[in-house]
This record gives C-alpha cells, sequence and structure tokens, in this order.
C-alpha cells in the first residue's frame, strides 16, 4: 500500500471516529427569541443559558443556540421565526431534545391580534421537529415573567393567554414543559430591564433545564468560613495589635505588627480542610512566609501546612490540607523573602469547614485613594482545579448583587471596577462542578467611607438603612447588614411566618454607622429551626423601621 492510500485510509478512520464519536453526544436545539439569543448580557456567546446550560451538561451533550431576537411563534407576527435562518438550521442539526422559548414576543398587540393562530402554529413547530426526529424529546416552555411593559411586551397576556395555551398544548401533544414563570416569578433583579435575564438569570435558567433534562438538581451550598470573628490570642509581650481586624472578615481592616503567631479558637471543635491568608497588597513585596499548625485541644500541636519557603507574590494564599478536626488553628509568622520589617500585616485569616468544593477567594489590590475616583482589581483565586467560578457584584449596599460575567473555567478572575465616594462596593464568589454549586459565605467590602482620605464626606450614613440579607437563600448562616444615622437603641427580631419570634439577634444601643450581624439559622434555645421563609425587622428608639424576607433551605 503506498503512502498516499495509507494516508487515505487514516483520514476516512480519522473522520469515522469523528462521526461516532459526535454521534454519541446528545443534542440539544435552544429555539427562542431574545431570552435565548442572550440580548444584554455581556459575551453572550459563554453567558446565554444556552451556553451556560453547556457548562451544566458537560462533554456528552451538545447544546446549540437557536435564538434569535424579536421573533415570534405566530406565523403572521411582525417577526416570525419560522422564516429565520435558526430556525433551519435547528431543523437540520436533527436534535435529540428540543427546548422550545417562545410567546414573549407574540404578547405585543400587534401580534396577539393574531392569537387564534397561536395554537395551531406552535402545534405545527411540534410536528416539525417530530418529523424530522420521531424520537426527538420535545419542551414546550412557559416564558418568563415580563416585569413591566417593554417593546409591547405585556405580562397579562404571557399569563392569561400564552402559558394557559402552551399548557394545552402540553396535554394535547403529550410533549413535555419546563416552567420558566414560577421560578422567577420573585426574581426581578435578574432581568434588568424587566424582560431579559443577565448573566445570572441565564444560570439559573440554565438550572432550571438542567433538572428538567437529567432529573438532577444543582445542590446549592454556601462555604463555611468557622474562623469568621471568633476569639484570637497573641503573644503577651506583643502589644498595640487589633487581633480582631485578622478574622473579621474585612480585608480593610488590617492586623499589623504581627511578629510571632497568632492562635484563633473556633469556640468548638470543626472538620476543617482549607485556609486562606490574605496579606494587604503592599505586604506582598515582602512575601511572608508562615506554617499553620492545629490541635483539639491546644496543648498537642499538628504542622498542617508549611510555607517557610514561600516565594510566591500574591496578596492571597490557599492552602490545602486533608480533612482533619481541630478547634485551635496556630498561624506562625516564620520570616519573609526580600524581608524588609521584623513585622508583619495581615488583612484576613480564614479557615473552611471540609466541603466537596469552595468557593473562589477574593482579594483586592492596585488601590490608590488619592483620587475622588479611581480604579481598583478585584481578584478570585480558584480554590479548586475543575470547574467553573463566577464573580458577583453590587456598587452599594441596597443593591441587589449581580453577575456581570457567567461562570468562567477555572483560572485566576480579575474585575476592575470605579472606587465611588460613599458607596460600599461588595463581591462575592461562585464556583460550580459536576452538579455542585458553592457559594462564598465572606464578603468582599470595599468601603470608601473607611480610607480616611480628605475628599471623603462622613463616615455617618445620613439615614437609617436595612439592606437585603446575603446570600439568600441561605442553608447554614447569612448576614445582615444595616446603617443607623446616629446612636440608637435597636433591635433586631427573626420571626417565622406565623408571626412568632424566632430570635433576637441584636437589642441594645449602637453607635451610627454601618453594622454587620450573622444569624446562624437557630432559634432562641439555640436550635436549628427548619427550611422556610422567615423575616427579620429592624427597630431603632421603639420606632419600627423596616422588614424584609428570607428563605432558609436545609
Amino acid at each position: 500500500m503506498g503512502k498516499l492510500q495509507r494516508f487515505s485510509v487514516f483520514i476516512f478512520i480519522l473522520l469515522l471516529s469523528v462521526a461516532v464519536f459526535a454521534q454519541d453526544k446528545t443534542k440539544v436545539a435552544c429555539i427562542g427569541n431574545s431570552i435565548t439569543y442572550g440580548s444584554g448580557i455581556n459575551d453572550r456567546k459563554n453567558n446565554s443559558y444556552p451556553a451556560q446550560l453547556q457548562k451544566l451538561l458537560g462533554s456528552d451533550y451538545q447544546v446549540e443556540n437557536f435564538g434569535n431576537s424579536g421573533r415570534t411563534m405566530l406565523k403572521n407576527g411582525d417577526h416570525p421565526l419560522w422564516i429565520e435562518q435558526e430556525f433551519k438550521s435547528a431543523i437540520e442539526l436533527v436534535p435529540d431534545i428540543v427546548i422550545i422559548l417562545l410567546g414573549t414576543n407574540d404578547s405585543k398587540p400587534q401580534n396577539w391580534k393574531y392569537k387564534d393562530e397561536f395554537v395551531p402554529d406552535y402545534i405545527a413547530m411540534i410536528d416539525t421537529f417530530k418529523t424530522v426526529n420521531p424520537d426527538a424529546k420535545i419542551y414546550a416552555c412557559l416564558p418568563p415573567p415580563a416585569f413591566s411593559v417593554q417593546w409591547g411586551i405585556r405580562d397579562s397576556v404571557i399569563t392569561t393567554d400564552i402559558i394557559p395555551m402552551i399548557r394545552h398544548i402540553v396535554d394535547s401533544t403529550k410533549v413535555d414543559t419546563i416552567d420558566f414563570y414560577t421560578p422567577f416569578v420573585d426574581k426581578n433583579q435578574l432581568f434588568p430591564d424587566d424582560i431579559h435575564p443577565d448573566a445570572e438569570g441565564a444560570w439559573e435558567m440554565a438550572k432550571v433545564v438542567y433538572t428538567e433534562l437529567t432529573g438532577k438538581k444543582v445542590m446549592t451550598v454556601q462555604d463555611v468560613n468557622v474562623a469568621y470573628q471568633n476569639s484570637v490570642t497573641i503573644p503577651e509581650d506583643v502589644s498595640g495589635i487589633q487581633a480582631e481586624a485578622l478574622v473579621d472578615g474585612n480585608l480593610m481592616t488590617i492586623c499589623h505588627g504581627v511578629s510571632d503567631e497568632i492562635i484563633v479558637n473556633l469556640n468548638d471543635v470543626e472538620t476543617i480542610d482549607m485556609f486562606a491568608t490574605i496579606f494587604p497588597d503592599d505586604m506582598a513585596v515582602q512575601i511572608p512566609q508562615y506554617q499553620i499548625y492545629t490541635s483539639v485541644d491546644s496543648s498537642k500541636w499538628q504542622l498542617v501546612v508549611d510555607q517557610s519557603s514561600r516565594s510566591d507574590s500574591s496578596g492571597a494564599a490557599v492552602d490545602h490540607i486533608d480533612q482533619t478536626d481541630a478547634q485551635f488553628v496556630k498561624l506562625v509568622l516564620t520570616g519573609a523573602a526580600n524581608k524588609t520589617s521584623d513585622t508583619y500585616s495581615i488583612a484576613d485569616f480564614r479557615i473552611y469547614r471540609a466541603a466537596q468544593l469552595h468557593a473562589p477567594l477574593l482579594y483586592f489590590g492596585n488601590i490608590d485613594f488619592r483620587k475622588i475616583y479611581t480604579r481598583y482589581w478585584v481578584y478570585a483565586l480558584p480554590t479548586f482545579n475543575k470547574g467553573y467560578m463566577t464573580i458577583l457584584n453590587s456598587n452599594d449596599l441596597k443593591d441587589p448583587l449581580s453577575a456581570t460575567k457567567g461562570y468562567r473555567p477555572v483560572s485566576i478572575l480579575e474585575k476592575r471596577s470605579t472606587l465611588r465616594p460613599d458607596y460600599v462596593h461588595r463581591y462575592v464568589s461562585k464556583a460550580y462542578y459536576n452538579g455542585v454549586e458553592v457559594m462564598s459565605t465572606d464578603t468582599l467590602t470595599v468601603d470608601w467611607s473607611i480610607t480616611h482620605v480628605e475628599e471623603k464626606k462622613s463616615d455617618i450614613p445620613e439615614k437609617y438603612f436595612l439592606a437585603h440579607n446575603y446570600p439568600n437563600p441561605f442553608n447554614s448562616s447569612t448576614r445582615i447588614s444595616f446603617h443607623l444615622k446616629e446612636n440608637a437603641a435597636i433591635k433586631l427580631d427573626v420571626f417565622d411566618q406565623t408571626g412568632r419570634l424566632v430570635r433576637v439577634l441584636q437589642n441594645g444601643t449602637m453607635p451610627s454607622g454601618y453594622h454587620n450581624v450573622v444569624w446562624n439559622g437557630k432559634n432562641k434555645k439555640g436550635m436549628d429551626v427548619a427550611s422556610g421563609v422567615y423575616f427579620y425587622r429592624l427597630a431603632a428608639n421603639h420606632s419600627i423601621l423596616n422588614m424584609k424576607k428570607m428563605l432558609l433551605l436545609r
């Protein structure tokens, strides 16, 4: 056999193997309008709901986005999908699974005058896909809410006409359905323009589809930093050190002047498997080196981390260990590469409860407070080597957290932001791998009011304010933030749905300024409360200021 013949045989076998491999994939066609297309989402090719569904389903699936903005199911609509290339391409794919999400644009007055044709047109689309693949699994989706009238889209038509019609179609054609309406009816924050989801909303939509297709739910858990606000001891000969700054979860409060060791008491024996040590941006030049020890009783110590030869100049370090039980953790500063001082500063030291997945570590750097408006960088450091990660943020405490980008493959994430006077910028991180989504319990806060620059106005809020708790929903603890415009006798209570008092979180006089209180999901007897809806209420000087709702999921 000649070289050309051998090469031809090789190419034939290669193409055959590729064809067989391709046939092994389950092909998913996502049919829709701008919601499917990903309008308004940064980098929609990676962040639309079909793109994020691909990340959830994995390499055994081939998910294709056939969304086209403004398109209708109605053939007599102003922009019917039927005549577009996306519809033709979806047919050519010969999909195994078809997800039809249309109807939002049909609710416009100029289209809904043909409402009598909606059901037969919808059934005709189902029959078209059944013709090219009789075994195709088809889902007729209920559109998400329209939170206001935009571009003529009317939620009243969606709820009273279109959704009942789709339910009738599902019953008559024996196809399946996916409900995008009910899960998002109270999630207006995920739809910035009241119609289209942002990247975070698209992720939540993808999770709904994933559950319907696989029968599995994405398990959402919360990372737990067991060091948070616990007691810290430092050798007696060291004075002037604010030890509590080490475990307050705030990177803008620094524990200065550490020269030897510090011990964190977790107040109970915890099973832990990860540490995070975060140094101020200017300390990265010195490259502090350290060791970490654990103990159950503070008498016998076990070395679990040895970074005494560390040369990494990063401002943060993550150390994994095998799961171990400990009540006491000792951080020993052993020296520094490029040593410039005999003492060291640490922004935060975190100890994480053992889990199958941890959220990325957030830290910031390159901040110049000499200007009123300045740039700074937020970094997310991977704590695992597989899966995806993302950053959520808000530009003020009163704003909900949202993802400007969807999930990204594991690598250091960087977000560039502008620091603004009198705003409290918040960041949290999330990770996803193999059916588990984990949310950071540590909130990175960049607060202009504590930077002590000349241009700042005041540390004191101009009014009282009760923020939304975060995370919400939560499954172990949640943080409640509030502002006081002046010193006040405050009371922060948690109630259940019947109005019964569950827990008093704070009761007494507090100074003006910003405050955070953590509820660990326990009642006044110290017992875990059941999953469900709870309310938290803030009163100041015997006047009720505000009440908000939160959801506990065990």
